[in-house]
């Protein structure tokens, strides 16, 4: 499980399903008497690290602290923490005074999301973390032109699939950057749906076979690769599926 505001990937902030679990239920308990004396409560007597890092949690977003996220012991709840407050902040000048890299990236990637806000993810240094937070406020602003400033060629292919994949209509596609990614963004709607007719609104070959050979693999079906123009392309369309099949 990952923790990137409800989108599932793999990003170095990965966190522990259980120990984040462990965490919120034990900061639900925690709720009731942490709003009220955040100022005096002291979460280091608190037995238990589930309970400790849940107080230190909850009390981070209830007094807006980032500090507090500091002194939890559990990476991946320590995590989750920046996650929370830099979202409930939404504040990028207390997000980049967090002291390390990861955790001020996880902060601002967090703010971007919550502000819909791209141009947050340039106030990150680090090239790779920098790649995620443009795949992660794109896809939660489902806009193409954001995957495009992704520089990481993984995290901008995940981009532009993940959006592309909740596209019905190749209309949609025509807030990609360049003909490239609307080409992309097609092929995946087409894929999606399984239907090859789709690959039509690509007119320029080999891209119209190319779009037909990858509906055609992805369903088995020899029929879509027999549509298929470019016999490069057929041909290959027709071998992988009879692999498949056979």
């Amino acid at each position: 499980m990952v923790w990137m505001g409800g989108v599932n990937r793999l990003l170095p902030y990965a966190l522990t399903a259980a120990a984040v679990a462990a965490a919120v239920s034990a900061a639900y308990v925690l709720q009731a008497y942490v709003a009220p004396a955040v100022v005096g409560l002291k979460c280091e007597g608190i037995s238990g690290w589930e309970l400790r890092d849940a107080c230190y949690m909850e009390s981070a977003i209830v007094s807006k602290k980032i500090g507090l996220c500091d002194n939890i012991e559990n990476i991946s709840i320590r995590d989750k923490c920046y996650w929370d407050i830099g979202r409930a902040l939404k504040d990028l000048g207390s997000c980049e005074s967090i002291g390390g890299l990861r955790q001020s990236s996880i902060c601002i990637t967090s703010a971007g999301v919550a502000l819909k806000n791209p141009d947050a993810c340039d106030r990150i240094g680090d090239g790779q973390y920098r790649s995620e937070c443009f795949y992660s406020v794109g896809v939660n602003m489902m806009e193409l032109k954001v995957c495009g400033r992704v520089v990481n060629s993984t995290f901008k292919r995940w981009c532009e699939t993940e959006i592309s994949s909740k596209f019905t209509d190749p209309g949609e596609c025509d807030g990609a950057v360049d003909t490239a990614q609307r080409r992309g963004c097609i092929t995946t709607i087409a894929q999606t749906q399984k239907n090859p007719v789709v690959c039509d609104n690509i007119p320029d070959e080999p891209h119209n076979s190319e779009c037909y050979y990858s509906v055609g693999v992805k369903t088995r079906d020899p029929g879509i690769c027999a549509m298929v123009k470019n016999q490069t392309y057929r041909r290959w369309c027709e071998d992988e599926v009879n692999a498949a099949l056979n």
